[in-house]
Protein backbone atom coordinates (compact mmCIF):
# COMPACT_ATOMS: atom_id res chain seq x y z
CA UNK A 1 0.00 0.00 0.00
CA UNK A 2 2.96 2.05 0.86
CA UNK A 3 4.22 2.21 -2.59
CA UNK A 4 1.41 2.22 -4.92
CA UNK A 5 0.50 5.52 -2.23
CA UNK A 6 4.15 6.91 -3.12
CA UNK A 7 3.34 8.55 -6.44
CA UNK A 8 1.37 11.10 -6.16
CA UNK A 9 -0.94 9.94 -8.98
CA UNK A 10 -1.00 6.35 -8.04
CA UNK A 11 0.90 3.64 -10.01
CA UNK A 12 -0.26 2.36 -13.50
CA UNK A 13 0.38 -0.94 -15.10
CA UNK A 14 -0.08 -3.00 -18.29
CA UNK A 15 -1.91 -6.14 -18.64
CA UNK A 16 -1.88 -8.66 -21.56
CA UNK A 17 -5.68 -9.05 -21.30
CA UNK A 18 -9.33 -7.74 -21.27
CA UNK A 19 -10.14 -7.37 -17.20
CA UNK A 20 -11.81 -8.19 -15.95
CA UNK A 21 -10.92 -11.83 -17.90
CA UNK A 22 -7.70 -13.30 -17.07
CA UNK A 23 -6.21 -11.31 -14.37
CA UNK A 24 -2.89 -13.14 -13.38
CA UNK A 25 0.41 -13.86 -14.17
CA UNK A 26 0.33 -15.77 -17.80
CA UNK A 27 -3.13 -14.62 -19.77
CA UNK A 28 -1.20 -14.50 -22.91
CA UNK A 29 -0.87 -18.10 -22.88
CA UNK A 30 -4.07 -18.70 -20.96
CA UNK A 31 -5.99 -17.26 -23.46
CA UNK A 32 -4.52 -19.70 -26.20
CA UNK A 33 -4.86 -22.24 -24.77
CA UNK A 34 -8.34 -21.97 -23.73
CA UNK A 35 -8.75 -21.31 -27.53
CA UNK A 36 -10.27 -17.70 -27.42
CA UNK A 37 -10.37 -16.52 -30.46
CA UNK A 38 -9.59 -12.80 -29.06
CA UNK A 39 -7.33 -10.99 -26.27
CA UNK A 40 -6.22 -7.88 -25.65
CA UNK A 41 -4.40 -5.19 -23.32
CA UNK A 42 -5.58 -2.96 -20.40
CA UNK A 43 -4.06 -0.18 -18.55
CA UNK A 44 -5.57 -0.05 -14.91
CA UNK A 45 -4.77 2.18 -11.93
CA UNK A 46 -2.48 -0.60 -9.61
CA UNK A 47 -4.30 -1.48 -6.12
CA UNK A 48 -3.28 -4.03 -3.40
CA UNK A 49 -5.21 -6.77 -5.11
CA UNK A 50 -4.28 -8.79 -8.11
CA UNK A 51 -4.78 -6.88 -11.32
CA UNK A 52 -8.15 -5.31 -9.65
CA UNK A 53 -7.68 -1.45 -10.27
CA UNK A 54 -9.64 0.96 -12.36
CA UNK A 55 -9.71 0.32 -16.20
CA UNK A 56 -7.95 3.55 -17.82
CA UNK A 57 -7.93 2.04 -21.37
CA UNK A 58 -8.50 -0.97 -23.44
CA UNK A 59 -7.60 -2.52 -26.69
CA UNK A 60 -8.96 -5.30 -28.55
CA UNK A 61 -6.52 -7.77 -30.48
CA UNK A 62 -7.78 -10.70 -32.80
CA UNK A 63 -6.03 -13.89 -32.34
CA UNK A 64 -4.99 -15.77 -35.83
CA UNK A 65 -5.12 -19.13 -36.12
CA UNK A 66 -1.27 -19.39 -36.45
CA UNK A 67 -0.48 -17.42 -33.46
CA UNK A 68 1.31 -18.90 -30.22
CA UNK A 69 2.40 -17.58 -27.20
CA UNK A 70 5.34 -15.77 -28.73
CA UNK A 71 4.41 -14.20 -31.81
CA UNK A 72 0.99 -12.59 -29.88
CA UNK A 73 3.22 -11.79 -27.21
CA UNK A 74 5.29 -10.06 -29.79
CA UNK A 75 2.24 -8.08 -31.24
CA UNK A 76 1.44 -6.96 -27.86
CA UNK A 77 4.43 -6.05 -26.85
CA UNK A 78 4.03 -3.22 -29.85
CA UNK A 79 1.08 -2.48 -29.27
CA UNK A 80 0.93 -1.78 -25.86
CA UNK A 81 3.76 0.75 -25.97
CA UNK A 82 1.93 2.35 -28.52
CA UNK A 83 -0.63 2.66 -25.56
CA UNK A 84 1.13 3.40 -22.18
CA UNK A 85 2.63 6.71 -24.26
CA UNK A 86 -0.66 7.50 -25.38
CA UNK A 87 -2.42 7.03 -21.82
CA UNK A 88 0.62 8.86 -20.03
CA UNK A 89 0.20 11.59 -22.51
CA UNK A 90 -3.29 12.00 -21.22
CA UNK A 91 -2.44 11.74 -17.51
CA UNK A 92 -0.20 14.69 -17.87
CA UNK A 93 -2.44 16.60 -20.10
CA UNK A 94 -5.21 15.89 -17.17
CA UNK A 95 -3.44 16.07 -14.05
CA UNK A 96 -5.46 12.91 -12.72
CA UNK A 97 -5.77 8.86 -13.49
CA UNK A 98 -9.16 8.15 -14.33
CA UNK A 99 -10.50 4.56 -14.73
CA UNK A 100 -14.27 2.50 -14.87
CA UNK A 101 -14.38 -0.06 -12.31
CA UNK A 102 -13.93 -3.47 -12.97
CA UNK A 103 -17.17 -6.20 -13.06
CA UNK A 104 -16.15 -8.84 -10.27
CA UNK A 105 -18.67 -11.20 -12.20
CA UNK A 106 -16.34 -11.19 -14.73
CA UNK A 107 -13.52 -12.34 -13.50
CA UNK A 108 -11.00 -14.72 -14.42
CA UNK A 109 -8.18 -15.52 -13.74
CA UNK A 110 -4.52 -16.75 -15.42
CA UNK A 111 -2.19 -18.75 -12.95
CA UNK A 112 1.20 -19.37 -14.14
CA UNK A 113 2.14 -21.82 -16.61
CA UNK A 114 3.92 -24.94 -14.91
CA UNK A 115 6.12 -27.07 -16.37
CA UNK A 116 4.33 -30.28 -16.19
CA UNK A 117 1.37 -29.01 -18.14
CA UNK A 118 3.33 -29.31 -21.52
CA UNK A 119 2.75 -33.04 -21.32
CA UNK A 120 -0.12 -34.34 -23.53
CA UNK A 121 -2.84 -35.08 -22.05
CA UNK A 122 -3.77 -37.74 -24.74
CA UNK A 123 -7.28 -38.15 -23.70
CA UNK A 124 -8.42 -34.04 -24.92
CA UNK A 125 -9.88 -33.97 -28.12
CA UNK A 126 -7.70 -32.73 -30.86
CA UNK A 127 -8.30 -29.17 -30.76
CA UNK A 128 -7.49 -28.94 -27.41
CA UNK A 129 -4.25 -30.36 -27.61
CA UNK A 130 -3.58 -28.03 -30.51
CA UNK A 131 -4.84 -25.38 -28.48
CA UNK A 132 -2.27 -25.72 -25.45
CA UNK A 133 0.29 -26.50 -28.23
CA UNK A 134 0.04 -22.97 -29.09
CA UNK A 135 0.07 -21.37 -25.76
CA UNK A 136 2.56 -23.38 -24.15
CA UNK A 137 5.04 -22.48 -27.23
CA UNK A 138 8.47 -21.78 -27.02
CA UNK A 139 7.58 -22.72 -23.21
CA UNK A 140 7.48 -25.28 -21.75
CA UNK A 141 6.46 -26.48 -25.08
CA UNK A 142 4.49 -29.20 -25.50
CA UNK A 143 6.13 -32.94 -24.91
CA UNK A 144 5.19 -36.90 -25.02
CA UNK A 145 7.71 -39.76 -23.87
CA UNK A 146 8.27 -42.39 -26.47
CA UNK A 147 9.91 -44.97 -24.78
CA UNK A 148 12.61 -43.31 -22.58
CA UNK A 149 12.87 -40.25 -24.67
CA UNK A 150 10.93 -37.03 -24.08
CA UNK A 151 10.17 -35.68 -27.79
CA UNK A 152 8.47 -32.03 -28.04
CA UNK A 153 5.68 -31.79 -30.92
CA UNK A 154 6.78 -28.55 -32.91
CA UNK A 155 3.82 -28.78 -35.31
CA UNK A 156 0.71 -30.94 -35.35
CA UNK A 157 -2.29 -31.22 -37.18
CA UNK A 158 -5.82 -32.96 -36.88
CA UNK A 159 -6.77 -35.27 -39.47
CA UNK A 160 -10.58 -35.21 -40.31
CA UNK A 161 -12.35 -38.34 -40.21
CA UNK A 162 -12.21 -38.73 -44.09
CA UNK A 163 -8.61 -38.72 -43.70
CA UNK A 164 -8.45 -41.00 -41.18
CA UNK A 165 -10.79 -43.50 -42.86
CA UNK A 166 -8.45 -43.17 -46.16
CA UNK A 167 -5.39 -44.20 -43.97
CA UNK A 168 -7.20 -46.78 -41.99
CA UNK A 169 -5.77 -45.40 -38.97
CA UNK A 170 -6.56 -47.26 -35.60
CA UNK A 171 -10.75 -46.21 -34.17
CA UNK A 172 -10.76 -48.57 -31.65
CA UNK A 173 -7.74 -47.74 -29.82
CA UNK A 174 -7.51 -45.76 -26.57
CA UNK A 175 -5.96 -42.14 -26.22
CA UNK A 176 -2.03 -42.40 -26.67
CA UNK A 177 -2.27 -44.84 -29.07
CA UNK A 178 -0.17 -44.60 -32.60
CA UNK A 179 -2.93 -45.32 -35.02
CA UNK A 180 -1.56 -44.81 -38.12
CA UNK A 181 2.48 -43.77 -39.50
CA UNK A 182 2.54 -41.24 -42.59
CA UNK A 183 5.41 -42.35 -44.49
CA UNK A 184 5.45 -38.58 -45.68
CA UNK A 185 4.12 -37.04 -42.98
CA UNK A 186 4.89 -38.20 -39.83
CA UNK A 187 3.18 -40.22 -36.90
CA UNK A 188 -0.73 -40.46 -36.10
CA UNK A 189 -1.75 -40.40 -32.44
CA UNK A 190 -5.24 -41.31 -31.33
CA UNK A 191 -6.81 -38.48 -28.99
CA UNK A 192 -9.71 -38.19 -27.20
CA UNK A 193 -11.93 -37.93 -30.02
CA UNK A 194 -10.07 -38.23 -33.06
CA UNK A 195 -6.46 -38.44 -34.66
CA UNK A 196 -3.66 -35.78 -34.97
CA UNK A 197 -0.74 -35.82 -37.19
CA UNK A 198 2.95 -34.74 -35.70
CA UNK A 199 4.67 -33.00 -38.71
CA UNK A 200 7.73 -31.60 -36.73
CA UNK A 201 9.17 -32.94 -33.56
CA UNK A 202 12.25 -32.64 -31.47
CA UNK A 203 13.81 -35.66 -29.88
CA UNK A 204 16.00 -34.62 -26.47
CA UNK A 205 18.94 -33.72 -26.96
CA UNK A 206 18.54 -33.11 -31.07
CA UNK A 207 17.63 -30.61 -33.25
CA UNK A 208 14.16 -30.25 -34.71
CA UNK A 209 13.31 -32.39 -37.73
CA UNK A 210 10.01 -33.26 -39.84
CA UNK A 211 7.79 -35.91 -39.24
CA UNK A 212 9.03 -38.29 -41.99
CA UNK A 213 12.63 -37.65 -41.14
CA UNK A 214 11.96 -38.74 -37.57
CA UNK A 215 10.01 -42.03 -38.36
CA UNK A 216 13.24 -43.10 -40.13
CA UNK A 217 14.52 -43.78 -36.98
CA UNK A 218 11.95 -44.00 -33.90
CA UNK A 219 10.34 -47.67 -33.52
CA UNK A 220 6.91 -46.98 -34.05
CA UNK A 221 4.42 -49.16 -34.72
CA UNK A 222 0.76 -48.69 -35.04
CA UNK A 223 -1.21 -50.27 -32.12
CA UNK A 224 1.78 -48.88 -29.61
CA UNK A 225 0.53 -47.06 -26.47
CA UNK A 226 2.82 -43.91 -25.79
CA UNK A 227 4.01 -43.26 -22.20
CA UNK A 228 1.91 -40.02 -20.91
Amino acid sequence: DALLASPRLGCINLHASLLPALRGAAPIQRALMEGCAETGLSIQKMVAELDAGPIIAQQVVKIHEDDDALSLSNHLSVLGAEMIVDVIGDIESSGMIEGEQQDEKLVTYAPKVKKEEGRIAWELGSIEIMFRLRGLTPWPGLFMTIGTKRVRVVRAEPLSSGEAQNIKALEEAPPGTVSALMKKRGPVIRTGDGHLLITRLQSEGKSVMEGEVFLRGARLEVGQALEK
